[in-house]
């Protein structure tokens, strides 16, 4: 009986610790799996970094390149900004040059004007001087042409006379 007591605590033992390894094991393979699923979803976790990673350098690679493209542009831009200052002060200076011809220009129209409409009436009165030359001129012309005229007559008249006799 005492032995039956024992074989049975052994049994309960037994059992006992039967239900444990099982727990124990059950346990194990739980955490075996959860640990397998845990370092898979690690893993995916991971190449999903990888491939997140490859992307933005990827991309970062692109906007280095296209910062470099702008930034030329924009040194470009500058530079033709620059040369456009320069052009627009160098007009500036022509445009003041240019007002004061203009006033200078403006002044001299001015007296030449005014020197035009006094020489009219010089000019005027020299046009009716000319006139009158010519026309003393003209008779004067005349006159002397008659008395040539006279005279080649009285040669003519003078030498047949004289060639008749």
């Amino acid at each position: 009986m005492k032995r039956n007591i024992e074989l049975q605590k052994d049994c309960k033992r037994l059992n006992f610790l039967l239900r444990a390894t099982k727990k124990l094991r059950a346990y194990e393979e739980k955490e075996t799996e959860s640990q397998l699923s845990l370092q898979r979803e690690m893993n995916n976790n991971c190449s999903e970094m990888v491939n997140e990673v490859g992307r933005l350098r990827t991309k970062v690679g692109d906007l280095s390149q296209q910062l470099e493209i702008e930034s030329k542009k924009c040194m470009q831009l500058e530079a033709q900004n620059q040369d456009l200052r320069e052009e627009l002060s160098t007009m500036r200076g022509n445009h003041e040059k240019l007002e004061k011809s203009k006033c200078q220009l403006k002044e001299e129209q001015a007296n030449l004007k005014h020197h035009l409409e006094t020489n009219m009436v010089d000019r005027s009165q020299l046009e009716q001087y000319k006139r009158e030359m010519e026309e003393r001129a003209g008779q004067e012309i005349r006159q002397r042409l008659q008395e040539v005229n006279l005279v080649l007559q009285r040669r003519c008249s003078l030498i047949s006379s004289f060639d008749e006799q």
